[in-house]
């Protein structure tokens, strides 16, 4: 006999149907009221909350440390990372430098910008911060390329430089020639002579100066921008953004091979903001056509289901007029409930519907099925909105607080779902009494995807089931968390993977440990205690932008400028295409007819045999060209455009002055020492900071040293920690409200325990797939489990609901429409849930998959274990006397 709670609820919800089927007109014209007022409020009052730090709860300890960090050095807070890219590593600090001043000029856009290394005192100074030993190797490279480079500041066109190259082919054959200082030089002039490349490089002066390899981070500068964000908007960043590509765009005329890219937080937000905005909104719109479909396979009845996805409409627009009231915004987790609320404010009306049909079917007519119908699911609907809600309320005391007012909104979102089911939907079902009649077939498809097992073999499915639930049980150990927060972005965005690049290459890495020290003394004394740790690479302070040995290193620049003298090169006049023509000519006989040499290495010999080549094609296209000047131009632009530039700035560098302290620029001065004489210093890490351990182990060993330390890698790691407690406590405090909740309405533990069995089985099988499937918890699906829990206790709530009604004999609990309900309420679940699944956006498609895989499970466990554990435990009739 059901309880006297639960009968009670059912009585309830049956005099509130018999009311709106009543007065079907009334009802209507006020759910539709409700509606357009809940929509106006919600377009004039629901904004968006685009702070991703808004997450979490400010008053976490990591949280506030930030925020006192971020106090003392305000240019360090939601910063830009701009990365710039150039053919050679002279033409991209020029560009870095222009795109900041650009940028500084808008005080509206950007608070501050920043050039990591730039500006004019490190291109004075920035011989100083080689180490010693590279800079002799320097002056030696010099003083081998002097002849080279005089005679091209005397005359830099492009046929004294092809004379120069031959005069080396030639020198290349004798014993006095040291191969190592014109390989590089052969390298890269082949490579603008070759024809087969599209867009040949600029032959870099200054890296084959330096004697290092032309890789992409030589080719690479970095802009740091603070932008003015607003956060009143979805797209915080993007007046910033937008003025970004405006000065990208202008350089773009002086450069045209630049290229940049924009990173860090505020950049990634926006990106993954617009894609979730878009996504999210097809998802609904597919979500909403797959539950239509399933509607209408399982119903069988077009005007039933058009009274449904009314009701479904309706009860997402009180939704949307509730969280304008109650919220206020929607925040990166919350804007997606719309595809929550497809997935389960339908399952209300399947039930109630399903058994209308049967009522309908069995020949009861359309008031007295209504009536009936809401009498006999009520109590349970009622009790899985209750079950359901507490899966999402179940993180509103937790720190995550982005969850927590999903949880508000989408939890409210089910009561409000059913009192549309049983104020709407009855009366839209009233307006057309035969939408109820037809009944499906005995031998349909629908039926025969009713397992008989359960019930033929019960013992089989439980033992099968306990062996399932050891070996999930065994592998939670490697259930994980990815605290990776690039692992929940679309991995094509522009600024995934420009941070990608930061971390796996880049000398500035972006995730650090930041520490604020009383005063310049105590940061150095920190400085020297971390740079002793294992996980740390490097700690500096503002102390360590003063270069060592600087005495010695300046002699050295002496020497050198004493040996080069004057280098400015003369201005060209307008090329001459015969000079260069001949040169070339000269130059590739010169290789065609150079002898090998079994001592020479095979690097040089690899490297004229590529030079011999080139210039054969260059050759042809001289001669096939229409415009030989114009060709001859594009050549000496290629390979001696950058020349002035580098040896004008060579020659500044080789007059540096000795740095003190207070000669450090004051951009970099106060990023690292604040006005009241607080010094920061960063740590870095020693090993790549986008594997989640690693940075773990690093921040752990620097809080081990300094407890409060704060910055971009504590703050990763930490939110991955509070999240993981807050899943654990949602988990917790979901299941205890449950089983309480069932307890307290059914008065019996052998029922609860019947409902729970399953469920727990189904989540432990969750957890195992997302070790075998390789789906890790993120940032963005840690309410899975505790939403399975509200999600999944609905379908064993009704069919111990049915099967306490005393399903007859001859029919067994799966051959109702309660099971035919159960079934099509997962179906259209999952075809919500999954609509999330196929979404580049790799939080929101994991957060799909989970759920997909979950409530999949779920259904197995209730129409595979809950009817096996009511067969096995049904008591044997009482004999008679």
């Amino acid at each position: 006999m059901i309880g006297g709670v639960e009968a009670a609820v059912g009585r309830f919800a049956a005099r509130w149907t018999d009311a709106a089927q009543r007065r079907p007109l009334l009802t209507l014209a006020a759910c539709l009221v409700l509606a357009v007022l809940a929509l106006f409020h919600a377009a004039r009052h629901l904004g968006v909350n685009a702070d991703t730090d808004a997450m979490l709860s400010s008053e976490l300890p990591f949280r506030r440390q930030q925020a006192q960090l971020e106090t003392a050095f305000p240019g360090l807070e939601d910063t830009l990372a701009l990365l710039v890219e150039a053919s050679t590593p002279g033409r991209a600090a020029r560009a870095a430098d222009a795109l900041a001043a650009r940028l500084a000029a808008q005080p509206e856009r950007f608070r501050h910008v920043f050039v990591p290394g730039g500006g004019a005192f490190f291109e004075r100074n920035g011989l100083l911060y080689l180490e010693l030993e590279d800079l002799e190797e320097l002056a030696d490279r010099l003083a081998a390329a002097q002849p080279f480079l005089a005679e091209l500041s005397r005359d830099s066109s492009l046929a004294s430089l092809l004379g120069l190259l031959e005069r080396a082919v030639r020198e290349s054959e004798s014993e006095s020639f040291t191969a190592v200082d014109l390989v590089g030089a052969f390298d890269g002039i082949a490579g603008v002579l070759d024809g087969d490349a599209a867009t040949p490089p600029a032959f870099a002066w200054e890296a084959w100066a330096l004697g290092s390899d032309l890789d992409v981070w030589s080719r690479r500068r970095l802009v740091l921008a603070q932008p003015v964000l607003e956060f009143a908007t979805l797209q915080a960043a993007q007046p910033a953004l937008q003025a970004i590509r405006a000065a990208v765009r202008e350089l773009h005329a002086q450069e045209p091979g630049l290229r940049v890219r924009v990173t860090g937080d505020p950049a990634l937000s926006a990106e993954e903001l617009a894609l979730v905005e878009r996504q999210a909104g097809w998802a609904g719109i597919v979500a909403f056509g797959l539950v239509a479909g399933l509607l209408t396979l399982g119903l069988r009845s077009f005007r039933t289901v058009l009274a449904l996805l009314a009701t479904l409409a309706c009860g997402l627009a009180w939704t949307l007029g509730f969280a304008a009231l109650a919220v206020g915004h929607l925040n990166l987790i919350s804007v997606a409930f719309a595809v929550l609320f497809i997935g389960l404010g339908v399952d209300f009306g399947i039930h109630f519907s399903m058994r209308y049909r049967e009522l309908r079917a069995a020949g009861e007519g359309c008031p007295e099925a209504l009536r009936a119908s809401a009498g006999q699911v009520g109590g349970s609907l009622v009790l899985c909105a209750l079950t359901t809600a507490i899966g999402f309320y179940a993180f509103v005391p937790t720190d995550y607080a982005g969850v927590a007012e999903l949880g508000v909104i989408a939890g409210t979102a089910m009561f409000l779902s059913l009192a549309a089911t049983l104020s709407l939907l009855p009366a839209l079902l009233s307006l057309a009494p035969g939408a109820g009649r037809g009944t499906i077939p005995a031998g349909s498809l629908l039926v025969t995807w009713m397992p008989s097992l359960p019930l033929r073999r019960p013992r089989v499915v439980l033992g099968a089931a306990l062996l399932a639930a050891a070996v999930a049980v065994a592998m939670l150990p490697q259930v994980r968390f990815d605290a990776n927060p690039l692992h929940v972005r679309d991995p094509n965005a522009e600024s995934v993977r420009a941070m990608q690049d930061l971390l796996d290459e880049g000398d500035t890495v972006p995730w650090t440990v930041e520490l604020v020290a009383g005063d310049l003394a105590e940061a150095e004394a920190l400085v020297r205690r971390l740079d002793r740790l294992e996980p740390v690479e490097r700690a500096i302070s503002l102390r360590d932008f003063v270069p060592q040995q600087q005495d010695e290193k300046l002699e050295v620049l002496r020497d050198v400028a004493l040996f080069l003298g004057p280098i400015a090169p003369r201005a060209r006049g307008r090329s001459d295409p015969e000079p260069a023509r001949l040169a070339l000519a000269s130059l590739h006989q010169a290789l065609a007819s150079r002898r090998a040499e079994p001592d020479v290495p095979a690097r040089l010999e690899a490297s004229l045999r590529r030079l011999q080549d080139a210039t054969s094609d260059a050759r042809e296209r001289l001669t096939r060209s229409a415009d030989p000047a114009a060709e001859v131009q594009r050549l000496e632009a290629l390979l001696l455009g950058d020349l002035p530039d580098w040896l004008a700035r060579l020659d500044r560098a080789l007059h540096a002055t000795p740095v003190r302290l207070a000669d450090l620029p004051e951009p970099l001065r106060r990023r690292y020492l604040a006005p009241d004489g607080r010094a920061r210093v960063q740590v870095f890490p020693g090993e790549d900071a986008s594997r989640p351990e690693v940075l773990e182990r690093f921040v752990d060993a620097v809080q081990a040293e300094v407890p409060d330390a704060a910055g971009s890698a504590v703050s990763i790691v930490e939110s991955a920690r509070a999240i993981v407690r807050a899943l654990r406590r949602a988990l917790a405090g979901a299941l205890v409200a449950i089983t309480l909740l069932l307890l307290a309405l059914w008065r019996s533990v052998r029922d609860t325990l019947l409902v729970l069995a399953p469920l727990l089985l189904a989540a432990l099988l969750t957890a195992a797939g997302s070790v075998v499937l390789d789906l890790p918890f993120n940032f963005a699906d840690v309410i899975v489990l505790p939403l399975l829990l509200g999600i999944g206790v609905d379908s064993g709530i009704h069919l111990v609901h049915r099967h306490r009604e005393r399903v007859p004999t001859d029919r067994d609990v799966l051959h109702t429409s309660t099971a035919r309900a159960v079934l099509f309420s997962a179906f259209t679940t999952i075809a919500s849930f999954g609509s999330l699944a196929f979404s580049t956006h790799r939080g929101m498609a994991s957060l799909g998959q989970l759920l997909t895989l979950g409530v999949a499970l779920t259904l197995l466990a209730n129409l595979l274990v809950l009817p096996a554990l009511l067969t096995g435990l049904r008591r044997p009739p009482a004999r008679s006397r």
